[in-house]
């Protein structure tokens, strides 16, 4: 079960970081295996590659740390969602905005 999860996690979640595609989701995910990687694989081994330790493992982890918390990037597909929804909201906030105009010309035909 386990191994299942691992092979899935690390193979369709390695593409989709390299294509920018749901990031902190995939960053989380990876971290947790590397975590599980070094604590339980290489643990023992001490810190250096060369004697089965942890280094690369947390190398690896390091740098999924530091793309979660940076973001995708500006040429990643998440960056280019975003950027659509931020369009759109902007878009409904102008559409839906009071008229400041409108109110004045309601006021003035009260009088």
């Amino acid at each position: 079960m386990s191994a299942s999860f691992v092979t899935v996690v690390e193979f369709a979640g390695s593409a989709l970081l390299i294509l920018g595609l749901l990031t902190p989701l995939m960053c989380s995910l990876q971290l947790v295996i590397m975590v599980g990687a070094a604590v339980f694989v290489h643990g023992a081994n001490g810190i250096f590659i060369s004697n089965g330790g942890w280094e690369l493992v947390g190398v690896i982890g390091a740098g999924l740390i530091a793309i979660g918390a940076v973001g995708p990037g500006r040429y990643s597909i998440d960056h280019l969602v975003r950027g659509r929804q931020a369009q759109h909201r902007r878009e409904v906030e102008r559409f839906h905005a009071p008229q400041p105009m409108l109110a004045q010309q309601v006021a003035m035909h009260r009088r």
